[in-house]
């Protein structure tokens, strides 16, 4: 037997974190040369937001902080689909459904929030 669709109300409901919003994204195909609209993407408090390996620059090797392993570096985006400011949002917070966003300039915030 197979098992029932979800109902609306299941696909009208956003999902309470930013892993299973991206995770749910990236079921789809994207294009082959996609553009900032076309990345999967999460929103949190009205603010969207693009994971930071998805926006990877040729040649750059991507971020290789300790912290990386506990959480997602994330973008957020403008309403142009421009990228903005670059976080880290705290893996265990995320899970909690109550993401804790720190600049990622610096890992000096998100390791005191880890202790």
């Amino acid at each position: 037997m197979l098992p029932s669709p979800p109902s609306a109300f299941a696909l009208l409901r956003s999902p309470r974190n930013l892993a299973s919003q991206f995770e749910l994204a990236t079921q789809t195909p994207s294009p082959d040369h996609p553009t900032v609209a076309d990345l999967p993407q999460a929103v949190w408090r009205n603010k969207r937001y693009v994971l930071e390996e998805s926006l990877s620059r040729k040649g750059s090797k991507g971020r290789k902080s300790w912290i990386k392993r506990h959480g997602l570096f994330v973008v957020e985006i403008d309403t142009n689909n421009s990228p903005l400011s670059p976080y880290w949002a705290c893996r265990l917070c995320d899970a909690k459904g109550q993401p804790e966003f720190f600049a990622a300039a610096a890992t000096s915030s998100a390791a005191d929030h880890l202790r």
